[in-house]
């Protein structure tokens, strides 16, 4: 399929403004954290406040002096464009266009940085509302006089993915720093490079079912994790099934986990779940944790557990784990993930330890 147009999100599709943050911040890690949390400002935000504001207040909430958001501003004209970009743009035989969660006076000094022609330059300022919100898709698509499913949406961000694709726009997602998706909306296509004429066409292909791309999402490396992220898993409650598949698979059966008399007999309301049985509630491939880091986990090494309350069968149980450790080495790091895993009761009946083997970033 051809369009009629393209619209570009900037300051990550285009431009390559993680190193300017990392930059200023004084290191990759404070940057990716403050980066971080400023897309969950704007991406929450709705209405538009001033950009440079929402800049601030990201780096005063990880704990970061909130003078950057001048220092940044200061250094803007710094913004370098990914390597591939404005040749690949230069080539496009449609309009272009850009549509930016920025001020316009930002905006535009940032579309110029690109060194290439746009039709429209839209930012959150001139619409009055931040994207994901439809009205700044639909205002570039006004300017464009284009319709949306004729409008190709290349995405730097998560949220661009959900946003562009609810007013109709096929999605393109330039995931550069493999960043998690927001949801469960899939792009028409995905890359970690801006669309060459190879990954254009790859798009125009992305109707035809691919094996390789029936996966959660990009891979995330060693680097892209961060102390204190969570990954909660789907609660259950504990029914006599589960009881029984635990009995078939450990060959464990001692009646005080499977006969509801001699429990009773010895002071308990129900059957008392084995502590295994506690402790697998919190195997990471009930969550999303090894679809987020994708092929750069190279094994589960071990784990630990301490059962804190009985757990009855009826119980409902709430696991999650939380990133508690990065212990980088050469070319993988450990991953020291704590457990926890609670009651219907808010009760913490069992925590622990889990440490997995994660590739870093291949260069």
């Amino acid at each position: 399929m051809t369009y009629d147009a393209v619209v570009f999100d900037l300051l990550t599709a285009l431009l390559d403004s993680w190193t300017l943050w990392n930059d200023v911040a004084g290191s990759p890690e404070d940057g990716m954290r403050w980066r971080r949390r400023y897309l969950e400002i704007t991406y929450g935000c709705g209405a538009y406040r001033p950009y440079e504001t929402l800049v601030r207040e990201a780096a005063r909430d990880v704990g970061l002096p909130g003078s950057l958001g001048g220092g940044l501003e200061r250094r803007w004209g710094e913004l370098a464009p990914w390597p591939e970009a404005p040749g690949v743009l230069a080539k496009l035989p449609v309009p272009l266009a850009v549509a930016t969660n920025c001020s316009i006076r930002l905006g535009r000094q940032a579309a110029d940085r690109v060194g290439v022609p746009f039709k429209t330059v839209t930012t959150a300022e001139s619409v009055g509302f931040y994207k994901p919100r439809p009205e700044p898709y639909q205002a570039v698509l006004a300017a464009l006089g284009t319709a949306p499913e004729r409008t190709l949406f290349v995405a730097g961000s998560a949220s661009d993915v959900p946003g562009a694709k609810a007013v109709g726009m096929p999605v393109y997602w330039h995931n550069r720093v493999g960043l998690p998706p927001r949801d469960d909306t899939r792009p028409d296509y995905l890359e970690p490079m801006v669309p060459t004429q190879r990954g254009r066409r790859r798009v125009a292909e992305a109707g035809q079912f691919k094996p390789e791309e029936h996966r959660f999402g990009p891979t995330h490396w060693f680097e892209d994790m961060t102390v204190g992220q969570k990954f909660y898993i789907n609660s259950r409650t504990q029914t006599e099934a589960m009881f029984a598949a635990f009995q078939l698979a450990s060959g464990d059966n001692h009646p005080i986990h499977y006969d509801r008399e001699y429990c009773k007999a010895r002071g308990h309301r129900d059957l008392l779940a084995h502590g295994l049985q506690v402790a697998i509630q919190g195997a990471a491939g009930a969550g999303i944790f090894p679809h987020v880091i994708g092929d750069s986990l190279i094994g589960f090494l071990e784990q630990s557990s301490r059962f804190l309350k009985p757990v009855y069968c009826g119980d409902t149980l709430y696991p999650m784990l939380e990133v508690s450790e990065l212990k980088p080495g050469r070319t993988t790091g450990v991953m020291v993930m704590k457990l926890t895993i609670h009651n219907q009761k808010g009760e913490l009946v069992c925590d622990g330890e889990h440490k997995y083997l994660v590739k870093k970033r291949p260069h």
